[in-house]
């Protein structure tokens, strides 16, 4: 990932310098020709930020480019292009093609070593391009066009900054950090700055639009939403007419774009009107693009589809946030006081869950997810958002003293959600070894296709204690050469007070145990949906072998509702492992029932949601032969 580097710990954070001031405008040493186009994920002239480990590595970057799609469809590669940071730093920078992933600096289909020329652009920014001696033709397999350097610059790679993040954009692999392939674009750090000359036949007017994701709405109301366009054809996009075609019918549009789009695959965002639904049910949306500058759309993708949720009123969300830690990392402390504030600051709108590595509390539920994380600490809201765990996404540039992950969590809660969740837990043995956790999802509109939803369980331990050093929380900020700079803040200044290892600690919110962690429980929320009807789900744990139980009065569950197709958390919920509690019951109206009839059929509060048992007050229950009864517990 992009970082810096404090002390001996690595931390996430994307370095801007001059990122944010300069836009790269490179010169073409080889002029394209009528039937030759330069394309790119990145277009050439779009924002670079820097990007790297942050310590001296061997780097290979790649991008791949499907043959059976887009503008490369029966197209020749005649000439590759790279941007890199560090002119004076790079050494043996080699250009290659290749089917797969290559495990060294070269491709089996070509390889050429190449010189860095300094951009105009941008000092310590360079270029490097070479034409290959016989054009490669694009078979509908595709191909990875990367580079391989070695470089003393802690950045050396450049990447998008402003531009959307695509699939196939950004594929990294080094000496050390990241010893195999890793799909960078998925964790939306920018396209790699690679280009290529392609030869062939071109469209003139041409355009695809990008399908947009599951978006929840409020019926009845109008509403704009982001749609991707992406230029396929030799000129400028400057205008567009579309259509939205839904259940009810087919409307037209015309947008005059603020920007033209320039260049072949370059891509901007537009914002189009969509009605939605006044009943609460999800609208599928095929949204066209029919013409291009007021020319017959060429493209040959130029459909895509999405699907619209109308709810009739906002449900309270929860956001989660999965923070990744250890023992052994200095700075992580702060990660602790980022969720205990996050807790103080939105209560049970916030569920907190610390994420151990490489310490006494490392489980390896979270293996997959752990090929996300780039540096220690840092998190994830929601699975999506990435930021640091107290800073913030908006770390580095002079905001490292700020609660900043505070605005992150804030924006996280202004989207609407499709769903509540509620969920208990309570033991079914004598000796407290196993418990089942029910989770209660009440979907807020009407579906009848596919659900995109599953749940995830997680089971938290807090207070988590144990002896030796492998137990002590590691506290860079006690080193003088940083006291400085926090002893004074608010939140943290505390921990320059500390020791450099702190014995003793309690840790919370402790990650011990899960179940469909990834993808959530196969069949767990089924469709058809009835808005304001609860889809029970029932999730067992066996915790007799988990070392890490210490007490079991201290062991919470987290209930996460995930869209599958995204693998965001919807919204969730948690509760602590409780006993099953007898206790007398009361009928207050109608009569009371009899031993061996049914109260499980189903039990509600005064408000209408679900119950798992009586609670203590008013329950309104209906019994299995139809009948309702007020009940006080």
């Amino acid at each position: 990932m992009v970082k810096n580097v404090i002390g001996n710990h690595i931390q996430v954070s994307m370095k801007q310098a001059l990122a944010t001031v300069f836009v790269v405008l490179l010169a073409m040493s080889a002029q394209a020709q009528d039937e030759q186009r330069w394309w790119g994920y990145y277009d050439g002239e779009e924002r670079l930020a820097e990007f790297g480990t942050g310590s001296t590595e061997d780097y290979h970057c790649a991008m791949f480019v499907p043959g059976n799609k887009g503008v490369a469809v029966g197209k020749k590669i005649v000439g590759v292009r790279v941007t890199v940071q560090g002119v004076a730093d790079v050494r043996s920078l080699k250009l290659w093609l290749s089917r797969s992933f290559p495990q060294s600096g070269s491709g089996e289909l070509w390889t050429k070593e190449a010189e860095v020329m300094e951009s105009k652009a941008t000092a310590g920014w360079g270029v490097a391009e070479e034409m290959l001696s016989q054009p490669y033709t694009l078979s509908s397999a595709g191909v990875y066009v990367g580079y391989s350097l070695q470089s003393d610059d802690p950045f050396p790679v450049l990447t998008t900054q402003s531009a959307t993040t695509q699939a196939n954009g950004f594929f990294l692999k080094t000496s050390a950090t990241y010893p195999s392939w890793v799909d960078m674009s998925t964790y939306r750090y920018g396209n790699v700055a690679i280009e290529l000359l392609l030869e062939g036949s071109f469209l003139d007017h041409a355009a695809s639009v990008k399908a947009f994701p599951e978006t929840v709405l409020l019926c009845g109301s109008e509403a704009e939403l982001p749609v991707t366009i992406t230029n396929e054809g030799n000129n400028s996009v400057s205008s567009i007419d579309y259509t939205v075609t839904d259940e009810d019918g087919t409307t037209e549009g015309h947008i005059d774009l603020p920007s033209p789009i320039e260049g072949v695959k370059s891509a901007a965002t537009v914002v189009l009107p969509f009605a939605v639904p006044s009943v609460a049910r999800a609208s599928q949306k095929s949204v066209t693009i029919t013409r291009v500058n007021g020319q017959p759309n060429a493209a040959a993708s130029k459909s895509a589809t999405g699907t619209i949720v109308a709810i009739t009123r906002s449900a309270r969300r929860t956001t989660v946030m999965e923070e990744y830690t250890g023992t052994w990392c200095g700075w992580c402390p702060r990660g602790t006081v980022g969720i205990s504030l996050l807790k103080r600051d939105f209560g049970e709108e916030f569920i907190g869950i610390a994420v151990h590595d490489n310490d006494p509390m490392t489980i390896s539920d979270y293996a997959s997810q752990r090929s996300r994380v780039g540096g220690y600490p840092s998190a994830f809201l929601n699975r999506l958002k990435a930021a640091d765990p107290y800073h913030g996404s908006a770390y580095g540039g002079g905001s490292e003293t700020t609660y900043g992950i505070y605005a992150d969590v804030e924006r996280e809660q202004q989207a609407l959600t499709p769903a509540e969740v509620s969920v208990e837990a309570t033991w079914t043995n004598d000796d407290r070894t196993a418990f089942v956790a029910r989770a209660s999802v009440t979907p807020l509109y009407d579906r009848t296709s596919a659900s995109p939803y599953a749940l995830a369980y997680v089971l938290l331990a807090d207070s988590l204690k144990g002896e030796g050093k492998d137990w002590a929380q590691s506290n860079d900020y006690a080193n003088v050469v940083f006291q400085g700079g926090y002893a004074s803040e608010p939140n943290l200044g505390f921990l320059t007070e500390q020791p450099a290892y702190i014995t003793d600690v309690a840790y919370n919110n402790v990650a011990i145990a899960t179940a469909g962690l990834n993808n959530g429980v196969t069949g767990s929320v089924r469709a058809p949906f009835t808005n304001g009807t609860p889809i029970v789900h029932e999730q067992r744990f066996n915790i007799g072998s988990n070392v890490l139980v210490q007490d079991k009065q201290q062991l919470r569950v987290v209930a996460m509702l995930l869209n599958t197709q995204t693998g965001e958390v919807v919204t969730a919920a948690e509760c602590r492992v409780v006993e099953q509690e007898q206790s007398g019951v009361e009928a207050v109206e109608g009569s009371q029932p009899s031993p061996d009839s049914s109260l499980s059929e189903a039990i509600y509060d005064l408000n209408g949601r679900r119950q798992w048992q009586l609670q203590r007050g008013l329950n309104i229950v209906r019994r299995a032969d139809g009948s309702v009864v007020k009940m006080m517990k």
